[in-house]
């Protein structure tokens, strides 16, 4: 089944400094009370949070009480930083949960070069009863402090993170989040093994509440060796099945050398994501790789397309990947529940580059929602200049555009 597809402009950018939306969710119970949290500027630049109560036709800023500081200066350049990591709406539970990283950061270097304040990020999360306008304090994900030493199973680890945009609900009582962490290198200093790849592995974090507060457990961590990715498994997305397993699907790196495919790896748990079958490449149903760069993908239920469908990059060819490029176009497609196969004839292109734009924009990060009213998709993305940075004439949008997906 093909979709239609119809774009209009989210929020506008000022100051020359992008704007996109992480964080979004029905308020509990509701079909029509949204939330939403935009991030302005670059990572950690600081958010602002709306709300509107006709189903996404207006909005309102507006200031919720308990959440953390953006920045706590601590000397020098040196922060403490809080970036947001996601909504999630527990009808059952009628709450909201909202996580966060903490972590110190060097405001003279960008973020993602800081390997100090990366190694120091720690999950937290907070429970709103309010429909967010109100938030308890921070509680640390399970009883360990996350840092190079200390995780759940010993693995030394450089970083983590829990997706509470993506909650995957398995009964009344559990909802598991994707998780993933990574592993830091003694011999080297760095994130990178000595053969220069990456080692990051993919799992979730099984959640239920109780208390007054979430009782936490990881299930197996999932990766791959450097032949297969060049960087492990990460970014991983969750959906329940219709015969109640529950698939996984992970991002994954195009080696540097020989010959796997840049693709995309699933996996399976019949235990509610305890334990996992063995990653395999994801695929069409004659068998042949859905060619994919090292970019973000999310499979999820969508009600009004009767199935499970996945929004992701893919490609005609493995020949033009080249790491984390080219991520355009963005697609949606079907999986087919029984093989776990993507339908190919069900690819519909959400965002393609038009050849005025720079060869390096991508259209990959995004969050979601199903309109409780209408069923259509609403997809929230805002294109992205690439590892080169902003450059005059590039035709790099700096706004947020909603993509309103429809069944044909």
């Amino acid at each position: 089944m093909k979709c239609k597809v119809e774009r209009k402009i989210h929020i506008k950018s000022e100051n020359d400094k992008p704007v996109s939306v992480v964080a979004m969710d029905y308020c509990p119970s509701s079909v029509n009370e949204i939330i939403e949290v935009i991030s302005l500027g670059e990572l950690g630049s600081g958010y602002l949070w709306r709300r509107s109560e006709d189903n996404g036709q207006t909005w309102k800023t507006f200031e919720p009480t308990g959440i953390p500081a953006i920045h706590e200066p601590i000397g020098g350049t040196k922060v403490i930083s809080h970036w947001h990591s996601g909504l999630f709406a527990d009808d059952e539970k009628n709450l909201l949960i909202s996580g966060w990283l903490k972590g110190t950061m060097d405001e003279s270097i960008p973020a993602y070069m800081d390997s100090e304040g990366i190694s120091s990020r720690k999950m937290y999360y907070q429970i709103s009863r309010d429909n967010g306008r109100s938030w308890e304090g921070l509680s640390p994900i399970i009883e360990q402090e996350y840092d190079r030493e200390n995780w759940p199973d010993g693995v030394g680890c450089y970083g983590g993170y829990v997706d509470f945009n993506q909650g995957c609900k398995i009964d009344d009582e559990m909802v598991l989040f994707p998780a993933q962490k990574m592993r830091y290198f003694p011999e080297t200093g760095t994130i990178e093994s000595k053969d220069g790849a990456w080692w990051i592995a993919a799992g979730v974090l099984k959640c239920k509440y109780d208390n007054s507060h979430l009782s936490c457990e990881f299930g197996e961590w999932l990766t791959v060796d450097s032949s297969k990715s060049s960087r492990g498994l990460d970014e991983p997305t969750l959906v329940k099945l219709s015969d109640g397993r529950v698939l996984m699907i992970m991002r994954a790196g195009k080696p540097s050398n020989g010959d796997f495919p840049g693709v995309k790896f699933y996996s399976v748990s019949e235990d509610g994501g305890m334990s996992w079958s063995e990653p395999a490449i994801l695929t069409y149903e004659d068998g042949s790789p859905m060619y994919s760069p090292s970019s973000m993908v999310q499979v999820f239920r969508w009600n009004a397309g009767n199935g499970v469908y996945l929004i992701t990059n893919i490609l005609d060819s493995d020949d033009i990947i080249h790491g984390c490029d080219p991520r355009y176009p963005i697609q949606i497609a079907k999986i087919n529940e029984e093989t776990l196969c993507v339908e190919k004839n069900s690819i519909t292109v959400i965002k393609d580059r038009k050849p005025e734009q720079a060869a390096n924009i991508r259209f990959s990060n995004f969050v979601w929602i199903e309109d409780k009213q209408s069923g259509a998709l609403r997809v929230y993305m805002t294109a992205c200049p690439g590892d080169v940075g902003k450059k005059p004439g590039d035709n790099v949008p700096l706004d947020s555009y909603e993509y309103i997906i429809s069944p044909r």
